[in-house]
């Protein structure tokens, strides 16, 4: 996995494209002038060229711009009494060009990287967590009539666990693998 990453981050494969003109465009309107719609339209146009010239300069050189790193995780309430913290569930608030950046490689991820483990549910397109239960009661109902087994399933709680990990060591572990 390590070799393949390697490979896949070392740009070598890197395709290339021209950008033969990055121009900072000229502000079309005076300062005191609101922004119009067509003004927003000219921006959003002259975004993508600069915007690939700034991921390929990241990507060549295996370098990830630090706010790039950081996510505020934000509690959302789910349902229930707004005072009972476990009625609330995280999301990340990651910067824009982040998401730009994942979305632009994330078919080529999925194509040319490892497949996902067919067992794993979790962060997957089109998964959720019904699916899941589905899929066990399936191989419970195979193991019955088929082996003539009955399964023992134990179930484990660990809504709160990795609040308390030490994520340094987890990271210092992994890269020894």
């Amino acid at each position: 996995m390590a070799s393949h990453l390697e490979t896949i981050f070392s740009g070598a494969h890197q395709r290339t494209v021209q950008c033969n003109e990055i121009t900072t465009p000229a502000l079309p309107f005076a300062v005191e002038c609101p922004i119009t719609t067509d003004d927003i339209s000219s921006a959003i146009r002259s975004l993508p060229p600069l915007l690939l010239h700034l991921f390929q300069l990241n990507w060549a050189r295996s370098y990830v711009p630090q706010p790039w790193h950081v996510a505020q995780a934000v509690p959302i309430h789910k349902k229930g009494s707004p005072s009972d913290p476990g009625n609330y569930r995280p999301i990340s608030l990651t910067t824009i060009f982040r998401k730009i950046l994942e979305r632009c490689i994330q078919h080529t991820l999925r194509s040319e990287g490892p497949p996902l483990d067919i067992a794993q549910g979790g962060f997957r397109e089109s998964r959720n967590a019904l699916d899941q239960a589905i899929c066990l009661s399936e191989i419970c109902q195979i193991l019955r009539s088929q082996f003539r087994i009955t399964p023992v399933l134990a179930f484990q709680d660990i809504k709160s666990a990795y609040d308390t990990i030490n994520r340094n060591f987890i990271w210092k572990t992994l890269s020894y693998s």
